[in-house]
């Protein structure tokens, strides 16, 4: 009978070994991500998605390192749609926001961003999916119902950097401007030695990036617009800074970029 139960916990143990190193394969993930090991994550993620396929932290974490932004986008989906609530569902309704709206679809970036408002109201991306409500119903033409997101966001979240850039906003002359009236052009980009840049966002249309830019340069960042040709299309790229090497750049942006946008690439110029 003695020698039955041993058999009985060292098969239990066994099996239940595999398991334990999965758990702590699957703490490590989150930690490389959290420590920005971005490396690190990607060499992990093989080994816990054959552990956890159907996982949806798994899904999520292998969402942030991929390269196409419709995988992503689709895998962030899967995340948020999962039976099984993720702690990271938010975030990933976040993401599939802000790809809506990297692509200039505003409608449907103002419905992800206003679902996950009614869906999560205690997320840490409250006041983030504010503002750029407020900017989708401005790219919609709907200034009005702007206005109301803006006034909304200052009231609720006084100490946001993103308050700030409302209250830019909304004191801005833009209000008085019909939509298609021209804009000054930034400066273009100065000859002379290469030099590294955050790029916040990348734009078909010039107004949108001027937008942008002119929103971060009211509360203190100094930006340019760089005109980017990806194939046979012209984008509108809204860079912050001018950084001797890339450590400079990357310090930065961990530093005060992140407060106004978790969405950046540091980029070099020609």
């Amino acid at each position: 009978m003695h020698r039955m139960i041993l058999l009985f916990l060292a098969l239990l143990l066994t099996g239940a070994a595999p398991l334990l190193h999965s758990q702590e394969g699957l703490a490590e993930l989150e930690r490389a991500w959290q420590e920005d090991r971005f490396d690190d994550l990607e060499k992990l993620l093989p080994a816990a998605e054959k552990a956890y396929p159907r996982n949806p932290t798994v899904a999520f974490l292998r969402a942030l390192v991929l390269a196409d932004a419709d995988e992503a986008f689709a895998s962030y989906k899967r995340v948020f749609e999962s039976e099984e609530m993720s702690r990271y569902a938010d975030t990933a309704l976040f993401k599939m926001a802000q790809y809506q709206y990297a692509r200039e679809r505003f409608t449907a970036a103002r419905r992800y961003f206003q679902m996950m408002q009614k869906r999560f109201p205690q997320t840490r991306w409250l006041d983030d999916s504010l503002y750029l409500t407020g900017q989708c119903y401005l790219a919609e033409g709907k200034s009005d119902s702007a206005r109301l997101v803006w006034n909304s966001l200052i009231k609720r979240f006084p100490r946001s950097p993103y308050c700030d850039m409302a209250v830019a906003d909304l004191e801005s002359s833009v209000w008085d401007q019909p939509a298609s009236a021209p804009r000054q052009s930034a400066a273009p980009v100065s000859g002379g030695k290469p030099f590294y840049s955050i790029q916040v966002g990348a734009f078909s249309k010039q107004e949108n990036a001027h937008t942008i830019l002119a929103g971060l340069e009211k509360v203190g960042y100094e930006g340019m617009i760089v005109e980017k040709k990806v194939g046979t299309r012209l984008f509108y790229a809204v860079w912050i800074g001018s950084f001797p090497d890339r450590e400079s750049a990357e310090d930065y942006a961990r530093r005060f970029i992140v407060k106004v946008t978790k969405e950046y690439s540091i980029v070099k110029s020609e």
